[in-house]
This record gives C-alpha cells, sequence and structure tokens, in this order.
C-alpha cells in the first residue's frame, strides 16, 4: 500500500505533490512547534548561561530517571535485568556502567521492546533512519520530547545563525519525491508550511544545476540545509559553469561527514558560513558548531550522554539519550568512532566533538592493524573529480571510484592513488571512472567503504 502511494506521489503533476506536501509539513508543524515553542527556545537560551558542573548535575538528574524508568517500564531492559536477578546479579542498576551495550540490530529486531508500557506508538512523533543498509530503524518520541528537541534545534542550529523557521529555506535530501528516470524539471517539491523547499539529492548534475539555483532564486530561500557532499556537488558545478548563486545568510551539513575541502568550496559558490550538524533520529546525542567554537562541534548536553576513552585516537561512541525517556536507549553504540575535548571555547561550557574519524564501517584497516578514517585529504578540489569514493576490498586491495570532471586526466588517477596509498601504505590501487557513485536509500553519499569486518 505504501509502495503504491508512493509511486502515485512520484508521478503527480507538480501543483499536486506541493499541496500534499505542504498538508503534510503542516502536520509535521503541529507535533513539532505549538504556543510553548517561544519559551522552551528560551529556556534553552538560560542553560547556555551554565556551567560545566551545572550541565553535570542536569545530566545526572535525569540520567537516575531514565535509568529507573528503563529497569521498571521498558519491556527489554526489563527483562534483561530479571535475567541477571534470577542469576544472582545484584549490580545496581543506578549505574551506568552495570547496563549492556546495545547497537542498531538489537533494537531493530524488538522496536517496541525499547518503548515504555505507558507508551502509545499510535500516538507518538514517528521517525526512522534508513542507515547505509537501507534497513530501516523506527523510533518514537513523545509530544513533550518533540517540543523540547526541536526548541533546542531551532534555538542552536537556526537562531545561533541569525536565521528562523519562518524564514524560507531550501532542503537537499534523499526522499524519493522525485521519480529517480526523470531528466527534466522540476527536480523539487514547494512545501508551503514549512516555508521549504525540497530539492532531490539524486538528480544534481552538470545539466541541471542551473535548474537547482534558479529554483532556490526563484523560491527566496534565505538559507539552506543538505548532505555535504549534495552541497558540494552543487558549489562545485555552479563555480565550474560561472552561475550565479543565492545570496544566503548560512549553509548548514547535516546527515554526512562535512570535510575541509567541501567547506571551502560551499564556503566560496555561497559567499557565507558552513556551519556543521551531529544528530541521528535515535535522538542520543546532538550538537552543531556555532561561531565561538572554531569549527568544533558543540554537544547538546541536554540530548544525551557520550562514553568515550580518549586514551585511544579511535573510541566508539557509547550513547545514552536522556531527552527521549519514552523510548529509551542507554548505552547505544552509534558506530562512530571519534574524540571529545574539554575545555574549549564555544557556546556551551561542556564537550566538543574534535574528530569523528568515521563509522566502523567507514575506516580502512591496514596491514600492520591500524584503523584509519578521514580520508578525504586524499582528494583536491583541483584534481578534477565531481566525486569520489574508496572501497578497500581487502587488505591488499583497494578501488577508487571517481566521477570526472571536464579536466580530469590520467595524471590526476595516479596522484589519487599515490595520495591513498602514503596514507595505508603499498596496496594495489585501481580506479575506476563511472558516471556516478550509487548512494543509501535514504540519498546518502559514502566516502569511504571497508569490506573488511573489523568487529
Amino acid at each position: 500500500m505504501f509502495s503504491l502511494i508512493k509511486n502515485i506521489f512520484q508521478y503527480s503533476p507538480p501543483f499536486i505533490k506541493d499541496l500534499a506536501l505542504s498538508a503534510y509539513g503542516y502536520r509535521r508543524n503541529g507535533w513539532r512547534y505549538d504556543r510553548n515553542t517561544k519559551k522552551l527556545i528560551e529556556e534553552a537560551a538560560l542553560r547556555e548561561q551554565w556551567s560545566f558542573s551545572e550541565w553535570k548535575l542536569y545530566q545526572e538528574n535525569h540520567l537516575d530517571k531514565l535509568l529507573h524508568r528503563a529497569y521498571h517500564t521498558i519491556p527489554f531492559y526489563r527483562d534483561h535485568w530479571s535475567k541477571r536477578r534470577q542469576k544472582g546479579d545484584n549490580s545496581p542498576y543506578s549505574n551506568l556502567l552495570n547496563w549492556p551495550i546495545i547497537d542498531k540490530q538489537v533494537v531493530m529486531s524488538n522496536t517496541f521492546g525499547f518503548l515504555s508500557d505507558d507508551c502509545n506508538p499510535k500516538r507518538m512523533y514517528h521517525e526512522h533512519t534508513g542507515g547505509t543498509s537501507g534497513s530501516p530503524l523506527n523510533v518514537y518520541w513523545s509530544k513533550a520530547t518533540t517540543l523540547q528537541y526541536y526548541a533546542i534545534f531551532e534555538g542552536r542550529i537556526r537562531n545561533w545563525n541569525g536565521v528562523t523557521k519562518d524564514m524560507r529555506y531550501g532542503i537537499l535530501g534523499g526522499q524519493m519525491f522525485i521519480p529517480f528516470s526523470q531528466n527534466k524539471p522540476p527536480f523539487w517539491v514547494r512545501n508551503f508550511s514549512m516555508n521549504q523547499l525540497y530539492m532531490s539529492s539524486y538528480h544534481i548534475s552538470k545539466d541541471s544545476i542551473a535548474d537547482y539555483l534558479s529554483a532556490m532564486t526563484s523560491f527566496g530561500i534565505e538559507y539552506l540545509f543538505g548532505y555535504a557532499s549534495s552541497l558540494y556537488s552543487i558549489a562545485l558545478l555552479g563555480l565550474q559553469q560561472d552561475l550565479t548563486f543565492p545570496s544566503l545568510r548560512v549553509v548548514i551539513s547535516n546527515a554526512e561527514p562535512l570535510f575541509d575541502f567541501q567547506v571551502d568550496m560551499i564556503t566560496k559558490a555561497f559567499g557565507c558560513k558552513v556551519v556543521n550538524t551531529y544528530g541521528m533520529s535515535e535522538l542520543v546525542s546532538g550538537g552543531c558548531t556555532s561561531p565561538l567554537s572554531t569549527g568544533l562541534i558543540e554537544l547538546w548536553p541536554e540530548v544525551g550522554i557520550i562514553e568515550v576513552d580518549n586514551s585511544s585516537e579511535f573510541s566508539k561512541f557509547i550513547c545514552t539519550g536522556i531527552l527521549n525517556q519514552d523510548m529509551g536507549l542507554v548505552r547505544y553504540n552509534l558506530g562512530d568512532n571519534g574524540k571529545l575535548i574539554y575545555p574549549s571555547a564555544g557556546r556551551l561550557d561542556y564537550f566538543k566533538i574534535e574528530k569523528i574519524h568515521g563509522r566502523d564501517d567507514d575506516m580502512v584497516v591496514t596491514r600492520d592493524g591500524r584503523r584509519i578514517g578521514r580520508l578525504d585529504t586524499v582528494f583536491k578540489n583541483d584534481l578534477g573529480i565531481l566525486e569520489a569514493q574508496i572501497i578497500q576490498d581487502d587488505l591488499e586491495h583497494f578501488t577508487i571510484k571517481i566521477v570526472p570532471d571536464g579536466i580530469y586526466n590520467t595524471g590526476m588517477g595516479i596522484k589519487i592513488a599515490e595520495s591513498l596509498k602514503e596514507r595505508v601504505g603499498d596496496v594495489d590501487v585501481k580506479i575506476e571512472l563511472v558516471n556516478r557513485i550509487q548512494k543509501t536509500k535514504m540519498g546518502k553519499f559514502r566516502a569511504v567503504i571497508s569490506r573488511i569486518n573489523t568487529v
């Protein structure tokens, strides 16, 4: 049934799509914002004046509530502790380190087992994440949680950067509102309820770039959200054709790693600052850069707690969400690897993400066992590429898929291969020229894929 509705929507006339998405946006906004939103934003702003010790006390109080609620009312955890008690394990549940580490597969296989007994999923805000496998993870937020989260989102992502939800904005996303086979504009849908121009991340090309920029200008967007890879493609292709870009207040990157060379290109194209964000539908962490954080992502303490081993360069992020107390995810292994830092300049007196090295399956492994992420340094803006993807087949063999632009030549491919070898050792590197690089089902781009099981 869903597939039928999706197909009908995809092939409907543009004005029907606009009406349908605007109706959906109206309902969505009703969950995210209400008459209390202004007050919630002001309260979040007041918390920004807190000291580190005040933040820690806040987190401890909310963590105590979460662990108590999870122990008594969330089926998965209640069953887990019941079995431990039957075996004579008297470990206190009030100690976070006594709880098991879980991952996405565990939650996917028992979604409603993570919902508190007093929650009805039909009356909750439903989000889902596709992940790299395309298998959806369904998560549920209460109305109160949703209002709190979007108040923080509004205050720190938008207001910190001089924009609001009431301004017109664009988003480059992965929802299949436009059939993949479509080769003529419009490659976007207008969501008037949310002041949003939703643009397909699948249809960006040298032939369509002028249409995208024209649509942004015509709709009057003042800022832009998007996947880093899509924002970069828009910037690069538009500059190559010497096209006129809309004048924006800020460009906001989400859902993908943002690399320095991408920031440089996007800034050059749109003539404004680029903000990086960190978040996930599971709602176990959240953050963004601020004008004071010099590129570091400032974590939002109200959302969750991250456990890391800062003695390790590649520590896993083990997260506990304290904002969503209804679908409790305790010690959730995101699969992200990175490092936190404190203290550091910023808007919040709390931890910042110093580095995100990548996900477990986006880190290559060398012969001597080292794990390497952030291989964006292999690629430079002058190497004649529109997109590139590194694939590690095994310890000895790599493939680099390249979508070339007009100036690419064989010598550039050799430079890229040599640059990779400098970072991972003497390996066999195959350069493969392609017309496009496949994205995930949610429209995200993976810069590195490792086919080696490193778990």
